[in-house]
């Protein structure tokens, strides 16, 4: 939980700085986005295999059964070559036995778009971040690395953006009962630039 304040008190610091990027027309612009998409995640050492769909993307193994979260946050350069943004998730649910479960995920990631200034751009992403899962008051959080490539269109005179994209992400376990997931993704997504 302590990743998870950190980014929203990061978010809410920022929020000054609204004001400041209005008088520069030549600014970036902040990105609110949602991510859809089916997964394919692969456990390594073994045959097994899960498919989920996701409208929006999940938040983890518990819940969601995806490693593609459902919140996308950002910021896009001025030059609109690229992008750094959190995607984040998060599901909780409580038990009549008085046992809470929850799982969330946030990676940090960065977008390198083939061609900003066109309606339609290619584009490559890389990131990191952590998958988190509590049982009965047990957490354990494993680290999260992953890649993409896919295809954004501007939409709305350059308020917002359709993508697709096709991830690749590896949940590194690090006990013995977690193997390690590959997970296999073909995402679509809307985000709301900001300016």
């Amino acid at each position: 939980m302590k990743i998870l304040r950190a980014a929203l008190l990061l978010l809410l610091a920022a929020t000054p700085l609204r004001a400041a990027e209005t008088a520069a027309p030549a600014s970036g612009a902040w990105t609110l986005g949602t991510n859809f998409g089916v997964s394919v995640l692969k456990f390594s050492g073994t045959d097994e295999k899960w498919v989920s769909f996701n409208a929006p993307m999940g938040a983890g193994l518990f819940g969601g059964a995806s490693l593609q979260p459902g919140m996308r946050v950002g910021y896009a350069t001025a030059s609109g070559t690229s992008d750094i943004y959190l995607d984040l998730g998060i599901n909780y649910a409580s038990y009549g036995d008085g046992d809470n479960y929850y799982s969330y995920l946030i990676t940090g990631n960065y977008q390198f778009n083939f061609s900003p200034t066109e309606p339609t751009s290619l584009y490559g992403t890389l990131g990191g971040g952590f998958n988190v899962v509590s049982v009965g008051g047990q957490s354990e959080s494993d680290p999260l690395l992953g890649l993409g490539f896919g295809l954004r269109r501007k939409v709305a005179e350059g308020h917002g953006a359709v993508r697709g994209e096709l991830r690749y992400d590896r949940l590194m376990g690090k006990k013995e009962e977690l193997f390690a997931i590959d997970s296999f993704a073909l995402k679509i997504g809307v985000d709301l630039w900001i300016h």
